[in-house]
């Protein structure tokens, strides 16, 4: 458990929220993925582990915290044993934000569906073109699909995060279709940009993507990696679990 710089994760009292790693490491092998830059970085394959002597580090935290749960790695990939969950100690003083990019995982996982726990998916490509579609997009739309199902079964706080933003179809967007209903329905929405050595890419422009999803401002926390590339943007730093 530690503090992080992560913008989005703010604690109820305004400061730096923390990270909490009971399982880390992932299979999904993105090319962007920070947490294995860091893993290596220590000499970490980023091979999914479990860490028993950290599943209580969440109950010693004694004031009111919000934290990002699986920072470094996915804890809901087809890979993790379900079971390991029922030693993993989450207080309800404290809000927890989990993220991945297999939404099947919460099915498989029994987590509390309370207000203190907030679920999130990882879409990395919105594109409508059915002409241009690659893999990735479709794995993408599939995935949001399937997030858009569980969250309307089982009415939980949930958010979208679009990080790294790597391609958003403005001309070919189509409002009525699975990734916009996950808008709708969804509590939060994250927009960041890909980075490469620390320095935020223009992968898409980011000012259409902003104006495009103008009805959803509202409920949308844009990173300041997004900001570098676009000053002029509007101040969008929502964060509705402190609400």
């Amino acid at each position: 458990m530690q503090k992080t710089k992560i913008e989005w994760v703010i604690n109820p009292d305004g400061t730096p929220g923390y990270t909490f790693n009971p399982i880390t490491g992932c299979l999904h092998n993105c090319f962007y993925c920070y947490g294995k830059r860091i893993a290596k970085r220590f000499g970490d394959d980023y091979m999914p582990k479990y860490h028993p002597d950290r599943y209580l580090e969440a109950e010693k935290l004694k004031k009111p915290s919000t934290i990002f749960v699986g920072s470094m790695g996915d804890m809901f990939g087809n890979w993790v044993n379900p079971e390991q969950f029922n030693n993993i100690a989450f207080p309800k003083r404290h809000i927890y934000l989990f993220l991945t990019k297999n939404p099947s995982g919460y099915k498989r996982i029994s987590l509390s569906p309370t207000n203190n726990n907030w679920r999130g998916i990882t879409i990395d490509s919105v594109n409508n073109n059915i002409g241009t579609m690659s893999y990735n997009d479709i794995n993408n739309r599939e995935k949001a699909g399937e997030f858009y199902r569980y969250v309307k079964d089982n009415k939980i706080k949930s958010f979208v995060s679009l990080e790294p933003l790597l391609k958003f179809d403005l001309e070919n967007y189509n409002f009525d279709d699975a990734i916009n209903e996950l808008f709708d329905i969804t509590d939060w929405i994250i927009i960041g940009a890909l980075t490469i050595n620390g320095k935020p890419q223009k992968t898409v422009n980011f000012k259409r993507v902003i104006d495009e999803l103008k009805p959803y401002h509202h409920k949308m926390f844009v990173k300041d990696s997004v900001y570098k590339l676009y000053p002029e943007l509007p101040q969008l730093r929502a964060i509705p679990y402190n609400e």
